[in-house]
């Protein structure tokens, strides 16, 4: 993104937290983002000429928690063990076009020195250069960095990667903006012993100032946890894996613990955690997921407000679909404002220990910023359990966790948006409760 010949150039910044919020809450503890997930990111903020603002959270004390410095020490460990070794630098170079001829000044060799006024530079006429990398024996690789001389302006436009096979050479990778920084992230590795980079768009001559081939190393990734409708909770990697273990009861899992053969019960709700194991046992990094209480027989009692004609019905603040909404928007001209509440009847009386808010996903509009919560036994005594504010919200829409002083029964509980941080209508994709103790460290026992 940008303006073709504006006056300045602005790089972006990337903020986000190491935790689901920028506050410390010891009930997150187990929720700092993972060294995989935070890589992931540096290839989605950093790789895109982004700055990575990462948000750490101290501790009442004014430390950080052993789970966050563990997280930031991979991401190092992960950062150090990519591009340690850059194999361009064992490659030999040659370019389609040296600008002037003059190899000394602007030829490819100047991609791979220190020195930050040097670039390979084509003649003015040549807006569609080629560079060709051949290694004497075959190198294997994911990771491809270029850079442009930003002193001179972002040019390149558009851009495309080829490997050189038994039939010749294929494309395996495209990428459009370059600037200041870009690393093309490979879905697999690639193994070849030539690979060659096409500038196919770019409006003037080119001015590369650096170019990286490197490998990630082998990670097992992040098994992701969710529930289906009836209530049954599956476990779900996103490459083969050898092995996915599971625990219930806030334990990290181990080589000993449950094996996950096929989508499993947890009829009071709680903490899943589950991480990915090789056939040598070695494990990956701990995914975790809080869930309420399943929500099978709950109904909604009433409603203040609800569109269903615009796909606002308010039983959808309840049906574990977060990407459906209860909301209050009718159309662009009218809605019904803040405040607005919905009742719920869980079908039997329930402990709560704490309630759940998830805001929708697909923008800030309608978002609760403040809130209240109530619960009754009968549905027509009601007591105040929770009144607060989301901070920072917008920035950070994850489901907020609101625990409760004390336990309480309840078969009925009623949500009141009481404001919204973005247009004065009430949203919500879900709404939950939380039937298990929550521990300091690692949410609900078990």
């Amino acid at each position: 993104m940008g303006t073709r010949h504006g006056q300045y150039w602005k790089p972006a910044e990337c903020d986000v937290p190491l935790r689901p919020g920028w506050f410390y809450h010891p009930e997150q503890d187990s929720r700092v983002k993972t060294p995989t997930q935070l890589f992931d990111l540096y290839f989605k903020s950093v790789g895109r000429g982004a700055a990575l603002d990462l948000g750490l959270a101290p501790t009442p004390e004014g430390r950080l928690h052993p789970a966050d410095v563990a997280s930031l020490q991979g991401l190092g460990q992960l950062l150090r063990q990519t591009f340690s070794r850059n194999l361009a630098q064992t490659a030999t170079l040659t370019a389609s076009n040296i600008r002037g001829g003059a190899a000394a000044r602007f030829g490819p060799q100047a991609l791979l020195q220190k020195a930050s006024a040097t670039y390979w530079a084509t003649d003015d006429s040549v807006t569609n250069p080629q560079l060709t990398l051949r290694w004497a024996a075959p190198v294997t690789f994911n990771i491809v960095q270029v850079r442009e001389h930003i002193a001179l302006g972002q040019r390149i436009e558009a851009l495309e990667v080829d490997k050189l096979t038994p039939q010749g050479w294929q494309t395996i990778a495209q990428a459009t903006s370059i600037g200041a920084n870009r690393l093309i992230r490979l879905p697999a590795y690639h193994t070849t012993r030539a690979l060659r980079i096409r500038i196919t768009q770019s409006p003037v001559c080119i001015a590369l100032a650096a170019l990286g081939v490197y490998k990630e190393p082998e990670q097992l990734p992040l098994p992701r946890i969710s529930r289906q409708k009836s209530g049954q909770v599956v476990l779900q990697s996103p490459t083969a894996v050898h092995q996915i273990r599971y625990t219930t009861n806030g334990a990290t899992p181990t080589a000993a613990s449950a094996l996950y053969t096929g989508p499993f019960s947890l009829p009071q709700g709680g903490l899943v955690k589950a991480r990915a194991f090789n056939a040598s046992g070695q494990a990956g990094a701990v995914a975790s997921q809080l869930f309420g209480l399943p929500k099978q027989g709950w109904q909604v009692r009433s409603a203040s407000g609800q569109s269903p004609a615009a796909g606002g019905a308010a039983s959808h603040a309840i049906d574990d679909d977060p990407a459906t909404l209860w909301h209050t928007w009718i159309n662009d001209t009218a809605h019904l404002p803040a405040p607005q509440s919905i009742t719920i009847d869980m079908g039997q009386t329930h402990t709560i220990y704490a309630f759940t808010y998830l805001p929708r996903q697909t923008g800030p509009w309608g978002i609760v910023k403040n809130y209240q919560w109530e619960a009754s036994l009968n549905g027509g005594q009601w007591q105040t359990l929770a009144q607060g504010e989301f901070a920072n919200i917008l920035a950070n829409p994850v489901e907020q966790l609101i625990p409760l002083a004390s336990p309480v029964q309840a078969r009925y509980f009623r949500f009141t948006g009481l404001t919204a941080a973005q247009h004065q209508y009430i949203s919500a994709a879900e709404l939950g409760v939380i039937g298990q103790p929550l521990s300091p460290h690692t949410g609900p026992n078990q």
